[in-house]
């Protein structure tokens, strides 16, 4: 009776292992089937119960990963680069110009202007006018006739600064300030005169279109257009420039010096 069982059951695996089936299942069977190799018939092998073994759950997209989205970075979101935001440039800020500071110009240095320099917009501005504003008659020739205040922001490193004063209308420079110091960001309201000025320490002033050697304002027929110009100049002194040089001369050095600009534009008109 052994013999028999043993025939049948070396029978039973040839067929399985040609991929043929009779009565008996491949593996476990109703007829207690030992797979356990513990020589008795009535026990069997947890793994021979199901017929399969198992393993661990996939999502499907066939990278590998686990994540579901098929780049196979494991972080889900489908770009490849394995930061998780999204935008396939790697540096985690979601941007995707793959500097990392996040404002998306791609330069570094997250000021947003594209320059790579992290310095911002250059700008010139003033308490007394707007720019497009009409520039008060304190600093016109019809009133007091000093500079107004003047205060700028931003822009690169400079060696010095410089200011020219034009009447856009004509073409006229009226007055020009240069070798201002780089630590200075303001010009106080109504500059003293003089080649040195005594009040802005190092800087130089140029005579003005009556040739003297303070600000000259607006002083116009009719409605005319004016604006200061701000220079940040590579420089601490242009030795170029001198107590001769017209105020022509000087914005033509000044602005091959210049590292940037920046400007506030106004308008004046005569009282009646």
């Amino acid at each position: 009776m052994t013999s028999l069982k043993n025939t049948s059951r070396a029978l039973a695996a040839l067929l399985c292992a040609l991929g043929l089936t009779l009565t008996t299942a491949c593996g476990d069977s109703g007829a207690g089937t030992d797979t356990d190799s513990d020589s008795d018939p009535s026990t069997t092998s947890d793994a021979s119960s199901s017929g399969t073994t198992a393993g661990p759950a996939t999502t499907g997209d066939g990278d590998g990963d686990g994540d579901g989205d098929g780049d196979g970075d494991g972080d889900g979101d489908g770009d490849g680069d394995g930061d998780g935001d999204g935008d396939g440039d790697g540096d985690g800020d979601g941007d995707g110009d793959g500097d990392g500071d996040g404002d998306g110009d791609g330069d570094g240095d997250g000021d947003g202007d594209g320059d790579g320099d992290g310095d911002g917009d250059f700008m010139l501005s003033s308490p007394a006018f707007s720019r497009g504003e009409m520039i008060p008659v304190d600093h016109a020739c019809d009133g007091a006739n000093v500079s107004p205040e003047l205060n700028w922001s931003g822009g690169p490193a400079a060696g010095s600064y410089a200011i020219v004063f034009t009447d856009n209308s004509n073409g006229l420079i009226h007055w020009a300030l240069w070798d201002i110091p780089a630590d200075v960001m303001t010009l106080a309201e109504e500059i003293d005169s003089g080649y040195e000025p005594p009040d802005v320490p190092g800087a130089k002033q140029s005579r003005n279109y009556f040739d003297q050697r303070f600000y000259a304002g607006p002083c116009p027929p009719d409605e005319h257009n004016y604006e200061f110009v701000l220079y940040a100049v590579d420089e601490p002194t242009l030795a170029n420039l001198g107590m001769a040089s017209s105020t022509e001369e000087i914005e033509l050095e000044v602005q091959a010096h210049a590292l940037d600009m920046a400007s506030l534009a106004g308008f004046y008109i005569p009282p009646p």
